[in-house]
């Protein structure tokens, strides 16, 4: 028989889907210069490649978390450390040639630099990542911390991309600029608004499971 799961699973797992889909067609479009598959709408700063690929595994590692894989997790450590080493590339004015490792950026629309994804995305991988490779203890307070902590964690990525698209829908740049040379592209956006709906559906079923 079929296991049956919960709203709270079934979203998850459409969210992780979603992401996944993101991430692969993101990253052909990457690969065989289709622009249209990562520029939405078109003449728009585009989806990053390195952001296409952290969907991907945030969506990989999120369907793995929906499916009570108890490791699959530890997979959104590579996000976050692609998200902390373009902080810190931004930080040092640093260049540690990641940005174009996955595909070289033709388009240079709305960037500082070629290739690397705006601040404000980095920040929110980051984040992202932390949250999904922190296991959520068992003991009562550790617990309690973990489920607020990916609460609030998904609360502000799905700001943080509903703000972006809202900038972009308003014409005010410095909602999507995020006071920076380069922009929060209208794709980076939606993929950050999709994860934070994951990261909170995941927060709902591991706190269903943390009562009982």
């Amino acid at each position: 028989t079929m296991p049956k799961f919960s709203w709270a699973e079934r979203l998850l797992l459409g969210l992780a889907g979603a992401l996944t889909v993101v991430g692969i067609v993101a990253l052909m479009g990457w690969f065989l210069h289709l622009n249209s598959l990562v520029q939405f709408p078109a003449g728009f700063a585009p989806l990053k490649a390195n952001v296409a690929f952290c969907a991907l595994l945030f969506g990989l590692a999120l369907m793995g978390c929906g499916m009570g894989w108890a490791n699959a997790g530890w997979v959104a450590l590579a996000p976050a450390l692609i998200g902390a080493a373009t902080l810190a590339e931004q930080a040092f004015n640093q260049d540690f040639h990641l940005d174009e490792v996955l595909a070289r950026d033709h388009l240079m629309i709305d960037t500082a630099s070629p290739g690397r994804m705006s601040s404000m995305a980095a920040g929110c991988l980051l984040l992202a990542g932390l949250m999904l490779a922190w296991p959520v203890s068992r003991r009562s307070r550790a617990g309690r911390l973990r489920l607020l902590s990916g609460a609030i964690a998904g609360s502000l990525l799905g700001s943080v991309g509903f703000s972006t698209l809202l900038g972009y829908t308003a014409g005010l740049p410095i909602m999507f600029r995020w006071g920076t040379a380069t922009a929060t592209s209208p794709l980076d956006a939606a993929v950050l608004l999709l994860l934070g709906l994951a990261l909170l559906a995941l927060t709902w079923q591991q706190s269903q499971k943390f009562e009982h």
